[in-house]
């Protein structure tokens, strides 16, 4: 990877044409690197919650070459929903004999954010290494025989409602 791209993205997009664990593993370290600021990990403990798999329906057929226009509109309404980070805000000012001025909020850490795509089955790998969830929306993708997901590590509204293409 050339030198230059490492740490230079606020947003990492995701969407590959292989689903194994190996390859997603090799995604996830790339993506990390990539990212300016890693994404924050959930604790990994023998009583932490797993995402449990849930069964996944099959989305109806659709003719051949069709255009799938809530899935490009959920996916750049995911694009444009990752704004980037605040700046750190400076600490506060010295006032006398060293206390400090008004004591101001410690800004949230820095997030790099991840969009995925990939089957349900890979919950709990894509959790464990990048922090990500899969959403309610999922995109339309005729003819294929199982049902593709949308990971994020950050909640996005505009992937909180079901694509009316695929349905519950």
């Amino acid at each position: 990877m050339p030198a230059a791209l490492v740490g230079a993205f606020d947003v990492v997009v995701v969407d590959p044409p292989f689903v194994q664990e190996a390859c997603w593993r090799a995604y996830a370290s790339t993506a990390k690197l990539l990212l300016k600021h890693p994404p924050v990990l959930p604790p990994v403990t023998p009583s932490s919650p797993q995402p449990t798999p849930q069964p996944t329906p099959q989305p109806a057929p659709q003719p051949a070459g069709a255009a799938n226009p809530a899935a490009q509109a959920a996916s750049a309404a995911a694009l444009a929903t990752v704004a980037p980070e605040a700046p750190p805000t400076p600490p506060p000012q010295s006032t006398t004999a060293g206390a400090p001025a008004e004591a101001a909020a410690a800004p949230a850490p820095a997030l790099g954010r991840v969009i995925l795509t990939t089957i349900l089955e890979n919950e709990a790998l894509l959790w464990a290494e990048l922090g990500a969830a899969p959403n309610v929306f999922r995109p339309s993708i005729p003819n294929l025989v199982y049902q593709y997901h949308i990971f994020t590590n950050y909640p996005a509204a505009c992937l909180a409602e079901v694509n009316p293409e695929v349905g519950v």
